[in-house]
């Protein structure tokens, strides 16, 4: 699962997500990362959006 991440003003930050793996841990994930380029964007590519913030 894929959730928009705040910025510290509290509007949604394009370069952070939150990403629930299927174990249930909780990722912080910055723009670049390998979970961003391999899992995040292929799922958005397929039609899926995040969570809002």
């Amino acid at each position: 699962m894929f959730k928009q991440s705040k910025d510290i003003a509290g509007a949604a930050n394009p370069d952070m997500i939150i990403y629930t793996d299927p174990q249930g841990r909780i990722w912080t994930v910055p723009r670049g990362h390998r979970i961003w380029t391999e899992i995040y964007e292929p799922w958005l590519a397929a039609g899926n959006s995040p969570l809002p913030a």
